[in-house]
């Protein structure tokens, strides 16, 4: 394994994953890995409006914010993974 240098805790943690998990991996299934769960966040709106969370017993506040949660910090990992400006300013 390569050593780490950044100074960053979070970025170690993503070095990290990466030189244990991703490189056994084959590119091909985290490609569709990826798509899957970025196709299934975005159905989850679709559940919202057929009322299916109330069939399994989530109220339509929670299911909305947890939906609303999952997305944005969806966005902001493929903000990041482009290199494009973040969602939301800094302090």
């Amino acid at each position: 394994m390569r050593p780490c240098l950044s100074p960053l805790p979070r970025d170690r943690t993503g070095v990290l994953i990466y030189n244990c998990i991703m490189v056994r991996r084959p590119l091909r299934r985290s490609l569709l890995a990826c798509a899957l769960a970025g196709w299934l966040l975005n159905a989850s709106q679709l559940l919202l409006v057929a009322r299916l969370n109330v069939k399994l017993g989530l109220s339509d506040a929670l299911f909305a914010l947890g939906d609303y949660s999952m997305l944005s910090v969806f966005a902001e990992v493929r903000a990041r993974e482009s290199g494009s400006a973040p969602l939301r300013a800094r302090a």
